[in-house]
Parts: C-alpha cells; sequence; structure tokens
C-alpha cells in the first residue's frame, strides 16, 4: 500500500489518495505484528465503502459501456467517469487488502469473548 501511496504524487488530488493508502498501509503494517484494532479496520472499511458508493455510477458507467482499455485513457472533461472508474478500482484494493486482517481481529476477538 506505501507504493500505491508513492504512485499517487502524480495525482489531481495527491494528498488524499497518499493519506488513504498510507493509513491502510500503517492498519496491515500494525496488523502484521498482531495489532489489530477493529475500530481502526471498521472505520475506515466504512468510509472507503461510502466513498466507492459516491464513485460508482461513473465506475458501473464504464463497465457497461466502454471497452476496458479506456481506463488506460488520459481523462478529459467529457470522460470523467475514468476518473472515477480509477478511483473506484483502488478503494476496492484497498478494502480488500483490509479484509483479511479484519476478518482475524474479528475471530481473534470472538475467541477472547469466548474464554
Amino acid at each position: 500500500m506505501f507504493a500505491f501511496a508513492a504512485l499517487q504524487l502524480n495525482d489531481p488530488d495527491p494528498i488524499l489518495w497518499v493519506f488513504i493508502y498510507t493509513v491502510t498501509g500503517i492498519i496491515l503494517l500494525f496488523s502484521a505484528f498482531g495489532k489489530r484494532n477493529i475500530f481502526y479496520m471498521t472505520s475506515l472499511i466504512v468510509v472507503l465503502i461510502v466513498w466507492m458508493i459516491y464513485l460508482s455510477p461513473g465506475f458501473f458507467y464504464w463497465f457497461n459501456n466502454k471497452p476496458a482499455e479506456e481506463l488506460l485513457y488520459s481523462m478529459s472533461p467529457g470522460r470523467m467517469y475514468v476518473e472515477e472508474s480509477r478511483e473506484f478500482l483502488g478503494l476496492f484494493i484497498a478494502i480488500i487488502t483490509l479484509l483479511p486482517s479484519f476478518i482475524m481481529a474479528v475471530k481473534e476477538k470472538l475467541i477472547k469473548s469466548k474464554l
């Protein structure tokens, strides 16, 4: 995720994307060392899902009406769906990388609650 954050430095809105990928990376790094916080993971996943919902019209327009290669083209005012689809997929990647750690954290909490 930190590599994704670095790649966003040339984006038109780099602060937002560097922040999202860096926070995701930090949560995953802590998780790798056994420090899983359900609250932080849940909060981030909810924010990412809400953001994906906001971007979904552009993504589904591209998905249903345009070829996959369109995502490789430059964005222009007439093709906002390109940027929205890219952002949607970036958020999806962040969520997918968080899910295994989240599931492990929930399982750990359930095991501790049974003790």
